[in-house]
């Protein structure tokens, strides 16, 4: 009896997934997935569904960061998290949204947010500045400076089509 239970839900298992990857459409116009890798070698891989994940930069300065995209009653909401191991003089998060537009990306919207002397700096902020049918993702440029030493990094959210 116990075999059984596990033949069927293995069965079942698979046809599941067999069924999610036969209904599977991605438009052709469609951006690709939000990888990105920088002029300094650094790979940027995020999700809309706010995942954070832990960076090593050159100087260490900056903590676990990201960026996130979604819709949020009728308008698009734009957030990004800058943090740092150590108590910055500056954390600086700059939040873009980008629209997919002839096959590239393109700033239509952005803000600026600093804290002093803090360890995290959450920021998000609500538009209503898109086109029904594009795709659109967030940017976020998280800087930290403490001392003398100032380091940057670049995340992006995945992308989203508006309604």
């Amino acid at each position: 009896m116990l075999r059984r239970i596990r033949f069927i839900a293995m069965v079942l298992m698979v046809l599941m997934t067999l069924q999610v990857v036969a209904f599977a459409v991605i438009p052709e116009n469609a951006p690709s997935r939000a990888i990105d890798i920088l002029g300094d070698d650094k790979v940027i891989i995020d999700d809309k569904k706010s995942l954070e994940f832990s960076i090593m930069t050159d100087d260490g300065l900056i903590g676990p960061c990201y960026s996130y995209i979604q819709m949020y009653n009728g308008q698009i909401y734009c957030e990004g998290r800058t943090s740092s191991p150590y108590i910055a003089d500056r954390l600086t998060l700059s939040i873009y949204l980008q629209e997919w537009r002839n096959n590239k990306w393109v700033n239509v919207e952005n803000w600026v947010s600093h804290r002093y002397n803090f360890t995290v700096l959450i920021d998000g902020a609500l538009t209503s500045n898109f086109t029904s049918g594009n795709y659109y993702r967030t940017k976020c440029v998280h800087g930290v400076l403490l001392g003398d030493k100032y380091d940057s990094f670049t995340t992006y959210s995945d992308s989203i089509k508006a309604p």
